[in-house]
């Protein structure tokens, strides 16, 4: 009888327990019908009969499935909630993976992630690169995620604003690591402000340092917000703070770049000389480039130069700024005989003159040169044409008659022939 009842006593719970488990049996007057009704589920006119055989039959379900584990013939209830939830980890690990990917694949080819509609009601509409890149995932095959999207919640598909900005954040705080890993242990820093597309006044950071292969490297590490305080101090500031925050020793530091402007290399509150006071093995130097870049600008106002640098300046956007000008440009090159090298098929279009770093017009002017003979047979045409409207053909002819005089082509010829020379130094400087 008692190896009966064990099951019951090790296996029951105590809302389950009763006679004969945590209670004694003294009833024995009935004693022969309830044991048989517990044990055998036999049924008689007196009694439902099997009340208790039910449990009974769980309890030793239970004393089975317990010797099985513990035999190691079965798996245990925390196995299998270990089996799922390590299935569970790994298919979030799984879409976690598709949406840095994804992330990464924007960033790399300078996408814009986020759209102007990423709600669900518009589905059917362009939600933005990061969305439509996920769902070509999906189309390509990727079933983890689409069982992802189908199934999560929706406060759980990690595709949120918040989420991408954090996969941005932690993107970017695995390559400076690496950068920073890079750095053998002396560098130095390079610093300049430019002001973005919101108006915003944008610091960038970068650092110079050679690597294990002894190669000179320069990485960018980050920008910094100075819109609301540019002065020599805050900048100084903002400097050392990208810096120590990068995990890069402020003492490893051996030389500072920047512009010749007051706030960066002025001697007292510059930000340069600033950071040499405070770390004097940081030297501070003013870009040889932007030197460079500063003399060709003084030399630039010479008048002649100046004008003719002004009359390239507006014959190009005269072509540019008009698909029909443009195409009297190109027809003209097309109907030259010359024109079949693929070189000259390549320059074919001018190039506007970069405005801030002056040793890049060399180009602009190098194109217009080749070009000049049919710049003018275009100017002739338009100007003698009838098809275009009395202001393109006045300015077509005020065009042509300034850049047929002997003073304008002088200056562009030697204009021209110094830039060539400048260009490869500037190129050096920056080496």
């Amino acid at each position: 009888m008692l190896p009966s009842v064990l099951p019951c006593v090790l296996f029951s719970t105590a809302t389950e327990s009763g006679v004969l488990v945590k209670k004694p049996f003294k009833d024995w007057k009935d004693g022969v019908r309830k044991l048989n009704a517990h044990f055998r589920g036999v049924q008689s006119d007196n009694t439902k009969g099997g009340t208790g055989f039910t449990l009974h039959a769980v309890c030793i379900e239970r004393m089975c499935n317990f010797q099985k584990v513990m035999d190691k013939t079965a798996k245990s209830l925390q196995s299998h909630y270990m089996d799922v939830t390590r299935q569970h980890v790994e298919r979030n690990r799984c879409v976690l993976k598709s949406v840095f990917e994804t992330i990464m694949l924007c960033g790399k080819q300078g996408l814009a992630l986020r759209g102007h509609r990423e709600t669900e009601e518009v589905k059917d509409r362009n939600r933005g690169n990061f969305y439509e890149l996920l769902k070509f995932r999906i189309s390509a095959g990727d079933n983890t995620l689409k069982f992802h999207f189908d199934t999560a919640r929706k406060n759980a598909t990690y595709t949120s604003k918040t989420i991408q900005n954090e996969g941005i954040d932690i993107v970017a705080s695995v390559i400076l690591e690496r950068i920073v890993n890079e750095v053998q242990r002396f560098y130095s820093v390079s610093a300049d402000e430019v002001q973005d597309i919101a108006n915003k006044e944008q610091l960038a950071v970068c650092i110079r340092f050679v690597d294990n292969e002894c190669e000179v490297r320069e990485k960018f590490i980050g920008f910094v917000d100075i819109t609301g305080d540019t002065s020599g101090a805050h900048i100084s500031e903002a400097i050392l703070q990208t810096v120590s925050k990068a995990g890069l020793c402020l003492h490893s530091l051996r030389g500072q770049c920047c512009d010749g402007a007051g706030n960066m290399a002025g001697r007292i509150q510059g930000a340069g000389p600033r950071i040499e006071r405070m770390y004097p093995k940081a030297l501070s130097f003013w870009c040889a480039s932007h030197q460079l870049n500063l003399v060709i600008v003084s030399a630039a106002k010479l008048p002649p130069v100046r004008n003719m640098m002004q009359t390239v300046d507006t014959v190009v956007r005269f072509f540019r700024y008009s698909s029909k000008r443009e195409h009297c440009l190109s027809t003209v090159l097309q109907s030259d005989s010359d024109c079949s090298d693929i070189e000259q098929r390549r320059k074919m279009k001018l190039q506007q003159m970069c405005r801030t770093r002056w040793v890049e017009r060399h180009a602009a002017f190098d194109v217009f040169l080749e070009l000049y003979q049919f710049i003018v047979k275009a100017l002739e045409n338009i100007a003698g044409d009838g098809g275009y409207n009395a202001s393109s053909a006045a300015e077509a002819s005020t065009l042509l008659s300034a850049i047929t005089q002997f003073e304008f082509i002088i200056t562009l010829v030697i204009t021209r022939e110094v830039m060539s020379y400048l260009k490869p130094l500037t190129v050096q400087l920056q080496v």
